[in-house]
């Protein structure tokens, strides 16, 4: 009997990968369809970097290091536009800075305000003044608890009614000299004899001198300067000086606000570079070369640079030629290191292709984000998007090298060497870490706080290192987690995409599947209930197992679900479903096994009908293997009389499991099945049942394939025995159950005699 056999795609067994070559070998026309094939996506890569980089942006480095003597005279062989020295244009800003004229607000109520708490001291010194009742020392006293800020003196000096009215026209008419002038309250420091005013509602701007205004710091000595002629006597100046600094309010208000923008715009015209003429002397022969002047002769060079590229295309080219070797070179040795970890990428062109296509749309959101500096800049190079994609598809470790090889690529380009690379790596690192097992799409939020914050740190840490300023440090730091999040959007939007264009089948795709409201599954849970059950019970086992090792655990309890869907076909012909009577009972053991081994394609046939991934639909052959149906065969056997029965006519179609995940469903749908069959399943004869199966799959050669090491499958049985005993625990007989139990069980022996008289059979499920 000749079953067909499965052979999903995109897998093959561990350590043993066919030539890739070999089919192509056969005919010479596929042989270079397949050459055409993988060197298409390299070639298109090549392109896309060449045409997003063009090499007019490369900068030659000169030969001389800080330190160095320069040996001749050197001249400009071009005008070109150098950096000053940062130490240089920082003070030239702040002397721009300086040189700026503050700007002030008028206030029109400032000397009403003044006039009428002048006249409220006068009336309240007059009205303490008339209590006959009170004594000096009375009167001093009432008249401190309004006004703290003045002396005994000045206080006994107004209590005279003929003083105060001196001193009082004294000082109305300082006043409308001083508020005619502008009394400012503060003056900032600044080399300036100017100021701008805003006087009016509209605030219309006046320009006045600084000498001319009444000083706040200076208000005591200007006070006794103006009042000297008004008032001769000594001690009346002195009250009026200690009144006036009292009560006069500033009526010129500083704008610190328009005062500080004016100044940073003063600061922003400063150009951070230098124009030099053709010619002009740049330095003498031995000057010592220092940093700025090095910064000098990269710009010059790079001006000459530009200038002999736009007059020699060959020299262009040659540049372009050398940054293509320099990318094969990175391409090639990233294919073969990730080749070593997923030997698929040898033979599956779409999975190559996938690789390929990731690291363009890197590099080509990388160019985007540098061609916006205000917005984006090294800070934005968007390494989490890479890394999101990889680790979904391609996994955690393959997702580190995928990632690695895309900031090589963009280090190629000089204009990428930047030690922000590190926040590129902190970022795309976190965000692989936290998404290397998806379990649910918050995960993806978790992994943009995380990446996030590695990738603000970083580049603060960048930016403090090279000296830069708190705020440009913060902005960039706010721009790498702007990248983060525009990043963490498009990989959910493409994601999705990827998955349908190259049949890949991610965790998030997994995770949709494991919803038991799956068509299929609820079909199964009314049609074939007792194989629905089954699939339950083997899926917490093996899950169980798959943790154990490290393997993937969801995409085992997914195949698990989804193994045995053939069996809704002809739910009545296994165990796990039967009622009253066997069917098999009247079937040959030829035409038994053909029944039983049909579920296997059943299920891939129905499987691919509703979409399902040829991950998971491996699954459906893979957990049995090219194992033999031995009570079919055993009986067949016994019915035999020619020698005419052959063991492959009661195998099933294969292939042995590939991965070991497959692996562990087949050991835990054996140890299942077999434990299920116990009369009285006790620890012990579990953890026996389980090690015969183990040896029994191990003997037969059905682990060959998979990957599994004898660690490993120590580990998956040590893991199987705890859930079977759990699931099969003994429980308290009810009265009357033993002996309910020991009159079917002797009706049961009556049957299975009656029926090897007979020639009747009972099937097992699996």
């Amino acid at each position: 009997m000749n079953l067909p056999r499965f052979r999903p795609p995109q897998r093959r067994p561990r350590g043993r990968i066919p030539d890739p070559g070999a089919a192509a070998r056969q005919g010479g026309s596929r042989r270079y369809l397949w050459l055409a094939a993988r060197t298409l996506p390299v070639l298109l890569l090549i392109v896309l970097h060449q045409w997003l980089f063009p090499p007019t942006a490369v900068r030659e480095r000169l030969g001389y290091r800080v330190g160095d003597s320069i040996e001749r005279e050197i001249r400009a062989p071009v005008a070109f536009e150098a950096p000053r020295p940062a130490a240089e244009v920082e003070k030239e800003r702040r002397e721009a800075a300086l040189k700026v004229e503050p700007l002030y607000r008028q206030d029109g109520t400032a000397r009403r305000r003044t006039e009428q708490e002048l006249a409220e001291f006068d009336a309240r010194v007059a009205a303490v003044a008339a209590v006959d009742s009170l004594d000096e020392a009375g009167r001093l006293a009432l008249l401190h608890e309004s006004y703290v800020g003045l002396d005994d003196a000045v206080l006994r000096a107004v209590l005279d009614e003929r003083v105060r009215r001196r001193v009082r026209t004294a000082l109305d008419s300082v006043a409308a000299r001083f508020y005619a002038a502008g009394v400012v309250d503060v003056i900032p420091q600044g080399n300036y004899e100017f100021v701008w005013v805003g006087v009016g509602n509209e605030g219309e701007l006046r320009r006045f001198p600084v000498g001319q205004l009444i000083l706040g710091h200076r208000l005591e000595e200007e006070l006794d300067g103006a009042l000297t002629g008004l008032l001769t006597d000594d001690q009346e100046r002195a009250a009026a000086v200690a009144l006036g600094r009292y009560f006069f309010l500033p009526d010129l208000v500083l704008d610190e606000a328009e005062t500080e923008v004016r100044r940073n715009a003063a600061m922003a015209e400063v150009s951070p570079t230098r124009r030099y003429a053709r010619s002009e002397r740049i330095a003498d022969a031995g000057t010592k070369v220092t940093p700025e002047l090095l910064a000098v002769f990269t710009a010059m060079e790079q001006a000459v640079f530009e200038q002999r590229v736009g007059s020699n295309r060959w020299v262009e080219w040659k540049m372009r030629g050398g940054r293509a070797i320099l990318l094969l070179l990175v391409v090639l040795g990233s294919i073969r290191l990730l080749t070593h970890l997923d030997p698929s990428l040898r033979y599956d062109l779409s999975r190559f292709a996938l690789v390929h296509l990731l690291w363009g749309l890197f590099l080509a959101t990388a160019a985007v984000a540098m061609a916006y500096p205000d917005w984006g800049g090294p800070a934005a190079v968007p390494s989490v998007l890479l890394a999101m994609t990889a680790v979904i598809l391609f996994g955690e470790a393959m997702a580190y090298r995928v990632v690695a090889a895309g900031m090589l690529m963009l280090l190629v380009v000089p204009a990428f060497g930047d030690p922000l690379v590190v926040a590129w790596a902190a970022s795309a690192v976190a965000a692989v870490r936290l998404l290397r097992r998806v379990r649910n799409r918050n995960q993806f939020y978790r992994a943009l706080a995380v990446a996030s914050a590695a990738g603000l740190v970083a580049v603060i840490g960048v930016e403090f290192g090279q000296a830069a300023p708190v705020v440009d440090s913060m902005r960039m730091g706010v721009r790498a987690v702007g990248s983060a999040a525009v990043c963490t959007a498009l990989s959910l939007f493409l994601l999705p995409l990827l998955e349908a264009l190259f049949g890949v089948t991610t965790e998030l795709t997994l995770l949709e599947l494991s919803d038991l409201n799956h068509p299929l599954l609820r079909r199964m849970a009314l049609e074939s209930p007792g194989t629905f059950h089954h699939s339950q019970v083997v899926g917490t086992l093996a899950e169980t197992a798959a943790r154990a090792i490290g393997a993937n655990s969801l995409l085992t309890r997914v195949g698990a679900n989804f193994h045995d869907i053939g069996k809704m076909l002809k739910p009545r012909y296994f165990a796990e479903n039967q009622g009253p009577g066997n069917p098999h009972d009247e079937l040959t053991p030829q035409m038994s096994a053909l029944v039983i081994a049909s579920h296997v394609k059943d299920g891939i046939e129905l499987g691919r009908e509703w979409g399902i991934p040829p991950t998971v639909l491996a699954f459906i052959p893979e957990h049995h293997g090219t194992s033999v149906m031995q009570y079919f065969y055993k009986k067949a056997l016994e019915a035999d009389d020619g020698g005419t029965i052959k063991v492959d006519d009661f195998r099933y179609p294969g292939p042995k499991p590939q991965t070991r995940e497959t692996a562990i469903l087949m050991l835990a749908d054996g140890c299942e099945a077999s434990v299920r069959s116990l009369r009285r399943p006790t620890a012990s004869r579990i953890r026996e049942m389980v090690r015969k199966i183990f040896d029994a799959k191990m003997a037969e050669g059905e682990l060959e394939e998979c990957g599994l090491t004898l660690r490993e499958l120590a580990t998956v049985r040590e893991a199987f025995i705890p859930v079977l005993v759990s699931l099969h625990h003994q429980r308290v007989a009810y009265p009357g159950q033993r002996e309910h139990e020991a009159r079917k069980e002797k009706e049961s022996r009556e049957a299975r005699a009656r029926g090897r008289r007979g020639g009747g059979s009972v099937v097992s499920g699996i």
